[in-house]
């Protein structure tokens, strides 16, 4: 629940810049041709809007493997539980870097994939 409110501020904060950067003769034109508000938003807006939301959903994805990953750290469990419980003291720092390399290039991938 935490986390998809974290993740919300990004995508959110996107939309409205996306929706805010639509040319206002862009929707000038719409309104010329008889497309309702709804119509206009559909059809016009949000095809325009959608690189700079989907810029937001990059950005949430990265923010959430982060917060996810390090929430263990502070006793809520999560992704990364596996990890922290691989760095203990008694086994020593080659078992610590071997369970950290899967979650440090998640955020990576996750970032090209979306």
């Amino acid at each position: 629940m935490a986390l998809t409110l974290y993740a919300v501020l990004p995508v959110l904060r996107n939309a409205i810049a996306g929706l805010a950067g639509v040319d206002p003769a862009v929707i000038e034109a719409a309104d010329a041709v008889g497309m309702t508000p709804a119509q206009r938003l559909v059809q016009v807006e949000a095809p325009l809007a959608a690189p700079v939301v989907m810029a937001g959903i990059r950005t949430a994805a990265v923010w959430t493997i982060g917060a996810a990953t390090l929430s263990t750290s502070v006793g809520q469990t999560s992704l990364a539980i596996t990890s922290f419980q691989g760095c203990r003291p008694r086994t020593g720092s080659s078992c610590c870097s071997a369970a950290w390399s899967p979650r440090s290039s998640r955020s990576p991938l996750i970032n090209c994939w979306v």
